[in-house]
């Protein structure tokens, strides 16, 4: 059975098919929500309780407390979003990365881990300091005065976009100072998916044919020249696609 109290959550476990002999290990396991941040260090422990009986006739045979484990505080509403004029991979953008933070924190860790080559080594966010360690796929920013709830937007310009395209995955950690220590983390968010980058055309020749071009036994003079104006012609691209691109598509 499990129920809630002012001062936590509590279960209890029945055992009515066998005698629990002393010395012996019993081990059980169930599935439970992590609070949104690690509780104070007094708060912090599993309080446990052997039993014989129930209700108000139960004898306490022993107890124990065991300290809890840390958890790790989940960045709130995120959301990654390519803002920039140039959409194709490989290009130079501008993304706009949004949250609420649960924890106070002044750092900002961010990690373009789906697609590769991205690159934010020339990267800038206008009214925030970027740390010294920004370097490819990495990025800090620092001064960010990150309050518990309240919502922030950050706009970063100068993005090289990865290659060769698709889904954006993403890890943003936040840290109490511009060290970012282990014992400085804050809050994080692990494996978050951003914006759908869209891949990249690269055109290798570009010709334009006049419509006596495809008729030079009939016309073998003007298959000569070039398109004219108020003529027809074909335009001819050779391209490659650094995405698949299938049928129908």
């Amino acid at each position: 059975a499990a129920g809630a109290t002012p001062s936590g959550c509590t279960m209890t476990f029945v055992i009515e098919d066998k005698v629990l002999q002393a010395q012996e290990d019993l081990m059980f396991s169930f599935t439970t929500r992590n609070p949104e941040t690690t509780p104070a260090f007094m708060d912090n422990y599993w309080h446990i309780q052997h039993l014989r009986g129930t209700g108000d006739s139960a004898v306490i045979r022993s107890t124990h407390a065991h300290q809890g484990w840390s958890m790790n505080s989940q960045l709130a509403n995120v959301q990654i979003d390519l803002v920039g004029d140039l959409l194709a991979a490989g290009s130079n953008s501008d993304i706009e990365i949004s949250f609420t933070p649960v924890t106070a924190a002044d750092t900002l860790q961010i990690e373009a881990r789906l697609p590769v080559e991205f690159d934010f080594a020339s990267s800038t966010a206008p009214q925030y300091e970027v740390g010294r360690d920004t370097n490819n796929n990495f990025m800090y920013i620092n001064k960010l005065g990150l309050l518990p709830g309240v919502p922030v937007t950050i706009l970063i310009q100068t993005v090289k976009l990865g290659r060769p395209g698709g889904t954006t995955e993403w890890f943003l950690t936040t840290f109490a100072d511009d060290t970012h220590s282990v014992e400085g983390k804050r809050d994080e968010l692990q494996g978050g998916i951003g914006f759908r980058l869209p891949g990249s055309v690269n055109v290798i020749k570009a010709t334009l044919r006049s419509q006596y071009e495809e008729m030079s036994a009939q016309e073998p003079v003007r298959s000569l020249f070039r398109a004219r104006v108020d003529e027809d012609a074909w335009a001819v691209f050779e391209f490659s696609v650094s995405m698949a691109v299938f049928a129908r598509q």
